[in-house]
């Protein structure tokens, strides 16, 4: 890291980054980032919300409410309580 000095305030970049940026640093989180959708469909009469071409069932209580899912690379879920 560079240590030359800064020309309007004291100190020089890593005094700063000693001070202020490495003591607020966290360790990175045991589980991957997954990006996700979230959407939001109208049940219809067949219980089966639709999603990028394929039908999922969902709950009959859900019949014509408004379900918001969450989507992932490997799930899809319903985050709706009946």
């Amino acid at each position: 890291m560079v240590k030359r000095p800064f020309q309007k305030r004291k100190g020089n970049r890593q005094s700063v980054f000693e001070a202020l940026d490495k003591p607020a640093l966290r360790s990175l989180p045991y589980t991957q980032f997954e990006y996700a959708d979230y959407i939001v469909r109208r049940t219809p009469a067949n219980y089966h919300v639709e999603y990028d071409g394929f039908h999922y069932s969902v709950p009959h209580g859900l019949y014509k409410q408004l379900v918001p899912l969450r989507v992932t690379a490997t799930t899809i879920e319903n985050s709706k309580r009946q």
